[in-house]
């Protein structure tokens, strides 16, 4: 990172008197707005009762951002980017307004092409592929500031060239129908803005090189310019049949070969999501088998002279070349991620490109919304532009806050997403009276109500822009790209043998299709696609993601294999040498450790095999290193037996297990991560049953052989491997969640796991010495199972629970250490029986256990409160639908009568409302809470109870009110009160059911489908109060109507003095 000063000094003299003076002096501006940013702060600080500190620091801190962004316009390369920006927005607002230069350059290039449409044609052809080639360019303009400022220049300077062929061709083909017209000068618009986007994008990239999300925005941008000279070429194009089809193909095929040239990503970035190795390997072939028909039946079509046909068949091969390259370089990606010295990308929680270009976008809509221009329908299509992309940005705030792990920026993101949407709304309204009336003062409030959105956009665009939420891209060992160089260069050659096809079939369909020259050249450039595909699709077969590791894996098991046949053959010769380097009961004890972590990853390739390419390669190479030691160890304790029987004994039955890792390191290859191939994953299990058969015979025999001391040695290992993957990170931990089980299953599971430890404790002090290895084995195995469901607790709950997932973390790791101290207790026994102080060590390493067993529970209650809270709450709502039940029933008996006679229901319809409000604003939380903390869990859950009861009691006191006399009533608020109960238990089992689930699980669906159905039943107990409250009035509404309708009988008749009696009689 360079200061200012440096970079003002870096600039060539004949700059440093303009671009130097304005660095220095928006860095002065930044750095005075940051003074007066901690003068602010400092204020805030002793005032902190103040009503406006927030806003106070709200307007320091965007006065800072905005002096920092100036800082960045005006840096080499910025500014260059900004002049070009401005110059294709000013060409895009021309034309959008409909407003032709008809300048002299524009007349004089349409008299030029002698008013001949083909010319003219030919010249915007031209204006197109230079446009096409400084796009190019400018996606790889990155080496330096004045490369970039110059590749903008080239830029701005081919879109003006474009425009200024488009508004000749316009002018000067007196041919084209105003339609025609029309139609151009829409199509040059959509030129423009995608162009605009373009540098948008650049910028983006610009400012941060390393940002993969933005790189992948200005490649989007790149294709989404070329569709848009595509469209023009299009409507340009000649009328002749297919035309217009193959001069949109070649040109398509000319900016991929073109973007394949120049970018220096290739490979280093994910372009498919979610897609295996395989995955893109079928896609592969699907798409080159189509390119490859395609290609034939342009041959079939030019001997047939079937321009049109010809054309849509270059467009289709056009289309399937881009997704064949795309998936092509996803799979070179995915090849070279797989290789253990390389490390994949991981997605940043929100896409800061995609926000900017969403503010650039409203921030246009709403400048159009101001313009006194701007007619009704063009208002309409504004604020469509504005709905649009604050529903994304919305959506994007979701996800964001969902993924990231910091308490503070999770609720950021919320509370940005609802300023988003509630300005949003607010905006609107005021942009429909303005629609029915194009007004000044309609027009003033639309103004206002842009300022807080644009508010709340940049705060988003300025969190988003954040470091800590970026896309951290891949990093690619140099062995791993020379694995994809063969697939890269492969699709490379796909790409420009489509190129000279395309060429071809554009120049047949505009000339002579039965040309014999140009039907061989067709020919003989189909045969060289072909070719191409064929080399393709071998590279992609060639280099799966760890085909050679699992060759080498298979070469390492073939020479331990053939280590052992020596060593039988050294046995039966009587040649076999005595090892020095350890005991009998040591390379024993080394044999069972090894067993037991060779039965652990052999889990771990089984899953690979079947559906993780990318994973299968370093877990075969763990998995065939881990025999290197066991067989050493079975040459060293064959060499202390003193019997050759025993020795060939035990070097066969090793064997037998290296064997058999063989036979199903061989059927992983051949599966080799293909999830469709269900054939391999059969010949898979296999051979993974006939390995653990093989393996635990094995380890029966090493444990009868090492005895007790072997055995809890081999305990002591497997506790300590569990303890040491509490560290790593959960299997599936990548912010997919696939796996369907709840964070409160997974507390369920280790509240009984953990209780299961403790019941197994004292077995352990009733055992005798040389019975221990059985009830410690059982102690390693629920260990094992509860560090699994902690890693897993801790994926789910971590998020804003860093500090309770760290000591549920830290109290697991303690009891595996409390358990290896009793394992190694127990050992000791087994080697003294009869010492009293082993005795008593063991005693204390037990009472130890069931400390860290207490410790535990607590981590596990306090890391869990808010599902305990949950489950209470339920639990106490369920208690008061009951009540609501028996009451319903005294209703129905026609006894529910209220203890105060002059009680009514008009006296509790308030209060009903009230309480209804209350659960309303309740049962927000408690959907929010989801994303949240466990404690912000557990408040919500707290309050959803305390409001339900209070509408409980209401309408159990409305009910009494209404008397016996209407039973009907009463059932009806009763039921209607017990309805709301049970759609609140279901949103709250829902809400723990999606605590640590992604906003695309289906958990989180069923959360918001309950969070509407408890919506629903409040409208509908709603309506019920109105209905009962209208059932109540009526009577004495009746009577006022009768009073009302004798006081005007009274006035008619003229009764003197009885009409001032008589009704004051009938009120009282």
């Amino acid at each position: 990172m360079f200061s200012p000063q440096t970079v003002a000094a870096s600039q060539p003299d004949d700059e440093a008197n303009t671009d130097s003076e304005a660095i220095l002096a928006a860095a002065v501006v930044a750095m005075a707005t940051s003074g007066a940013l901690m003068k602010d702060a400092q204020w805030a600080l002793h005032n902190a009762e103040a009503e406006n500190k927030q806003e106070r620091l709200q307007d320091a801190a965007r006065t800072v951002q905005m002096a920092l962004k100036e800082i960045m316009n005006q840096l080499p390369g910025q500014k260059g980017l900004n002049e070009a920006l401005r110059s294709v927005r000013e060409a895009h607002a021309r034309l959008s307004d409909g407003r032709l230069l008809h300048s002299h350059s524009a007349e004089q290039l349409a008299s030029n092409g002698s008013r001949d449409h083909d010319a003219l044609r030919t010249q915007l052809g031209k204006a197109c592929a230079a446009l096409t080639a400084a796009t190019s360019t400018l996606c790889n303009a990155r080496s330096s500031p004045k490369q970039l400022a110059d590749t903008s220049a080239v830029y701005a300077k081919a879109v003006d060239g474009l425009v200024l062929a488009g508004e000749a061709l316009s002018l000067g083909n007196s041919d084209l129908t105003d339609a025609q017209r029309a139609e151009l000068v829409t199509l040059m618009v959509s030129v423009t803005a995608s162009c605009a986007d373009m540098l948008m994008a650049a910028k983006q990239v610009s400012g941060a090189p390393q940002d993969t999300n933005g790189r992948g925005s200005l490649l989007t941008a790149s294709r989404e310019v070329q569709d848009a000279l595509s469209n023009l070429l299009s409507c340009t194009s000649s009328t002749s049949p297919g035309v217009a089809d193959a001069s949109a193909a070649s040109n398509k095929a000319r900016e991929l070969v073109h973007t394949l040239a120049q970018d220096g990503t290739k490979g280093l970035e994910p372009t498919l999501v979610n897609m295996t190795y395989f995955d893109c390997l079928a896609i592969a072939g699907d798409k080159a088998r189509a390119i490859a028909r395609a290609a034939e039946n342009t041959n079939t079509c030019a001997l047939q002279a079937d321009a049109l046909t010809m054309g849509t068949e270059a467009k289709a091969i056009a289309m399937d070349t881009v997704d064949l390259i795309e998936a092509a370089h996803h799979a070179a990606y995915l090849v070279a991620v797989s290789d253990s010295a390389s490390k994949p990308a991981e997605s940043g929680c929100i896409d800061a490109s995609q926000i900017s270009a969403s503010h650039q976008q409203i921030r246009e809509s709403c400048a159009k919304l101001q313009s006194i221009d701007s007619d009704q329908q063009g208002i309409l299509e504004a604020v469509t532009v504005i709905a649009k992309h604050t529903s994304s940005l919305c959506a994007a705030c979701k996800v964001a806050s969902a993924k990231t792990h910091n308490p503070i920026a999770k609720q950021n993101f919320i509370s940005l997403a609802r300023g988003i949407a509630s300005t949003t709304g607010a905006l609107v309204k005021d942009i429909k009276a303005l629609a029915a009336e194009s007004s000044d003062e309609n027009r003033a409030k639309v103004g206002e109500g842009i300022k807080p959105l644009l508010h709340s956009v940049e705060q988003l665009e300025t969190l988003s822009a954040s470091p800590e939420f970026a896309t951290i891209p891949a990093i690619i060992a140099p062995e791993a790209r020379a694995k994809q160089e063969p697939i890269l260069s492969s699709s490379m050659e796909c790409a420009q043998s489509s190129d000279y096809l395309l060429d071809s079939v554009c120049m047949m369909v505009e000339g002579d299709l039965r040309n014999e020259t140009n039907t061989k050249t067709l020919s003989a450039q189909t045969k060289g696609l072909n070719d191409a595909l064929k080399h393709l699709l071998a590279a992609l077969n060639d280099n799966a993601p760890g085909r050679k590791q699992c060759d080498d894996a298979i070469e390492t098991l073939k020479q331990v294999n053939n280590d052992i046949d020596q060593a039988l053959l050294a046995c039966s010769l009587g040649s076999l040498k005595t090892r020095q380097d350890n005991d009998l009961q040591g390379f024993n004890e080394g044999m069972l450790t090894t067993c037991q972590d060779i039965t652990s990853s052999m889990d771990a390739v089984l899953s690979a095999c079947k559906g993780e390419p990318q994973k299968l390669g370093a877990n075969v190479s763990e998995f065939a290193e881990l025999f290197l030691p066991l067989v050493s160890n079975a040459a060293g304790a064959a060499s202390k037996l003193a019997k050759r029987n025993k020795q060939q004994s035990l070097l066969e039955q090793s064997k037998v297990v290296a064997q058999s890792s063989l036979a199903l390191t061989i059927a992983a290859r051949a599966a080799g991560g293909d999830r469709r191939d269900t054939k391999a994953h059969a010949t898979v299990d296999n051979a993974a049953v006939q390995f653990q058969l093989d393996i635990s015979a094995f380890c029966r025999k090493l444990e009868a052989d090492t005895g007790e001391a072997g055995a809890m040695s081999a305990i002591v290992a497997s506790l300590q491997r569990s303890i040491q993957a509490l560290g790593l990170p959960a299997e599936g931990a990548d912010g997919t969640d696939d796996d369907d089980e709840s964070a409160s299953a997974i507390v369920v599971n280790l509240q009984q796991n953990t209780k299961q430890i403790a019941s197994s404790l004292p077995t352990v002090l009733s055992a005798n010495p040389a019975e221990l290895k059985d009830p410690m084995r059982t102690l390693a195995a629920q260990y094992n199972e509860l560090s699994t469901l902690t890693k897993q607790l801790a994926e789910k709950t971590g998020s804003g629970e860093n500090d309770d997932a760290d000591v549920l973390k830290s109290s697991v790791t303690q009891l595996g250490q409390s358990l290896v101290g009793l394992a190694n207790s127990g050992k000791n026994l087994q080697a003294n029986p009869s010492d009293f102080e082993a005795r008593q060590q063991l005693a204390r390493s037990t009472a130890g256990v069931s400390d860290s067993v207490g410790n535990v529970f607590g981590a596990l209650q306090a890391s869990s409160r808010g599902f305990i809270a949950c489950e209470t709450s339920s639990r106490t709502i369920d208690g008061v639908v009951a009540e609501l039940g028996t009451t319903a029933m005294f209703a129905r008996a026609g006894a529910l009568n209220a203890d105060n006679a002059d009680d009514s229901f008009a006296a509790h319809s308030e209060g009903i409302a009230a309480a209804n409000e209350r659960l309303s604003e309740a049962a927000k939380h408690m959907a929010v809470s989801a994303e949240g903390s466990q404690g912000q869990l557990g408040d919500a859950a707290k309050e959803c109870v305390v409001s339900y009861q209070a509408v409980a009691q209401e309408s159990k006191l409305a009910a009494m009110a209404i008397g016996s006399q209407d039973r009907g009533a009463q059932e009806l608020l009763v039921n209607g009160a017990g309805d709301l109960g049970r759609a609140m238990q279901k949103l709250i089992s829902a809400t723990v059911a999606a605590v640590g689930k992604t906003s695309d699980n289906d958990a989180t669906q069923t959360l918001t489908d309950e969070t509407k159905e408890l919506e629903a039943a409040m409208n509908a107990y709603k309506d019920t109060i109105k209905s009962v409250d209208d059932e109540a009035m009526r009577g004495v509404r009746s009577t006022e109507s009768a009073a009302e309708a004798i006081r005007n009988e009274l006035a008619i008749l003229d009764m003197g003095a009885y009409a001032n009696v008589l009704p004051k009689f009938i009120s009282g």
